[in-house]
């Protein structure tokens, strides 16, 4: 349709509905169109019914798309396909926005960031990732320990470690007390 909120409202719909017959132009939609909402609202859909085709546009989009609306949907989408092939792409793109990143940055990119580290929990759960987890628990340093999704993105890729950084016995106990209770936020 030549109508962009029509393709955007129509993209909108199938992503309630989860209705596979339009992946075709979905992903047309996804890589053509010019409209950013367009985009944007074709991602989700093709997550949501499990478009494995669209896997490698996924990744390009969700790392290289210059709307943070498009962008944010295609790691969201990534997360939904459950593919751990897309670990390194958004590990790297993590690895960059997060060095722009302060307690006082830029909201978008430290919701971009905090949006990887809950699609790599996803995707590497119980998996051990080494740079997965180096990268986290910078990251986790970076906004003070107070990011839920970079927490809950440690404990499923690596639960024991997680665990384990707490340390062992009557220190570890005062030390989960200490940041339940100075923390609880």
């Amino acid at each position: 349709h030549s109508n962009s909120r029509v393709r955007s409202d129509a993209a909108n719909a199938l992503a309630r509905l989860r209705l596979k017959d339009g992946n075709e132009e979905l992903r047309r939609l996804l890589t053509k169109d010019l409209v950013a909402n367009v985009r944007a609202n074709a991602a989700p859909v093709l997550g949501a019914t499990e478009d494995k085709q669209s896997f490698d546009d996924l990744v390009l989009l969700a790392t290289a798309d210059l709307d943070l609306r498009v962008r944010v949907n295609a790691i969201r989408a990534l997360a939904s396909l459950k593919d751990p092939r897309a670990d390194d792409a958004l590990l790297k793109h993590g690895e960059v926005l997060s060095q722009r990143i302060s307690t006082h940055g830029l909201p978008a990119e430290n919701n971009e960031v905090l949006e990887i580290a809950t699609t790599l929990g996803r995707l590497l759960a119980q998996n051990e990732d080494h740079k997965a987890v180096a990268w986290l628990r910078k990251l986790s340093e970076a906004f003070n320990h107070t990011a839920p999704e970079v927490e809950l993105a440690l404990v499923r890729i690596a639960p024991t470690a997680y665990v384990a950084s707490f340390g062992t016995g009557d220190q570890a106990k005062r030390k989960v007390q200490e940041t339940i209770l100075l923390d609880w936020r």
